[in-house]
């Protein structure tokens, strides 16, 4: 929003009425980074796909311990960052990008719409024929993420 978080802050609380007007000066000149982080995004889709940790730890663990002992070890993904939440949160944050900044520039829409049904794709062939399977939250993480979006 500006060069200096503390001054903008300063700037705010002496006159919070400006906040809009400083948010409608500083925010179009973001669109941009956003609309080329959506496009990156659609080939972080494709990095999902290869499960690289999963290949590296079978590829090491395969000459140790054998191929299905191997398989074992290397799942579940780490939950962190490849389970269902992080998956969830990130693709909760990519949403909610787009219905920002589609009002700034509309095309992010379209690029949008490409990463998620790449995202639909690609997740779809991951639950049901890559990963091992999960429990099931009984639809708490379900409703819980909604809630996020909102």
């Amino acid at each position: 929003v500006g060069n200096s978080l503390f001054q903008t802050l300063i700037s705010v609380l002496k006159q919070p009425e400006q906040l809009l007007w400083l948010l409608a000066r500083t925010l179009p000149f973001s669109t941009h980074f956003y609309l080329n982080y959506m496009t990156v995004q659609c080939g972080v889709e494709g990095l999902q796909m290869m499960r690289m940790a999963q290949l590296v730890k079978f590829t090491a663990l395969k000459p140790i311990f054998g191929e299905d002992r191997a398989k074992e070890l290397c799942e579940p993904e780490d939950q962190a960052a490849g389970g269902i939440g992080g998956r969830s949160a990130r693709l909760a944050a990519l949403l909610v990008i787009a219905l920002v900044f589609s009002t700034l520039a509309p095309s992010i829409l379209l690029i949008s719409l490409v990463n998620f049904s790449l995202a639909r794709v690609v997740y779809t062939y991951l639950f049901t024929h890559a990963e091992t399977r999960k429990g099931d939250s009984g639809g708490i993480h379900w409703e819980t993420q909604i809630k996020n979006v909102q």
